[in-house]
């Protein structure tokens, strides 16, 4: 990851970039990512411009590699824009048939209707579903969720399970503690949560 480093001195958390060789081509593969600063587990990190970096690197890898590919997660309207020469992987490019036929049992699975809603649901009220439901299944007093581990609500029509895999798309753990009301208190002050079993003044879950 070539664009996030750690406040104090600006040096690099992870390995910029790798080259490997395949079927006797040298494949370069620059890690480009995202993370939101103002969040409590970033504190001691930066985020640069994934610009500016890849435009740093590009040239070192044009010397080592016969192939370039940004692995990047940062949005799709910064990608690609490093250098003009790169190829942006698109819907221009046409389907390889044997990664379609790979891809096919798991596609179609994903696309695959479950069921069908006669009603939208938002994503924050998804996220206060999510809440209660894991409240109830555990038989705790109150359940606290990351703010960002609700990504997306469901529209009224068919639910695929894709839609359901992207209502919640991570691998979070539910963790149990007792903990006192000065404990939740602080917690909730140093990041947001969606919540159930209580309310409170929540500024950015909307």
């Amino acid at each position: 990851m070539a664009n996030i480093v750690y406040k104090k001195d600006d040096k690099l958390i992870f390995q910029p970039y790798v080259i490997k060789e395949i079927g006797g081509i040298r494949v370069a593969i620059l890690g480009l990512g995202y993370i939101q600063e103002e969040h409590p587990s970033s504190k001691l990190l930066k985020l640069l411009d994934p610009i500016i970096v890849a435009k740093k690197y590009i040239p070192i890898l044009r010397d080592k590699s016969d192939i370039i590919i940004a692995l990047t997660h940062i949005g799709i309207g910064a990608d690609f824009l490093a250098d003009e020469t790169l190829i942006p992987i698109n819907n221009k490019i046409k389907d390889d048939e044997d990664v379609t036929q790979l891809l096919k049992p798991y596609s179609d699975k994903l696309s695959e209707v479950l069921f069908t809603s006669k009603v939208a649901i938002t994503k924050k009220e998804m996220g206060n579903l999510i809440a209660e439901a894991v409240r109830s299944q555990t038989g705790s007093d109150i359940a606290m969720l990351d703010i960002e581990s609700v990504q997306n609500g469901i529209k009224e029509g068919d639910v695929t399970l894709a839609k359901i895999y992207a209502i919640h798309p991570w691998r979070n753990r539910l963790l149990m503690f007792e903990l006192t009301g000065e404990q939740i208190k602080r917690a909730l002050s140093e990041k947001d949560a969606i919540v159930s079993g209580f309310n409170y003044r929540n500024t950015k879950f909307l």
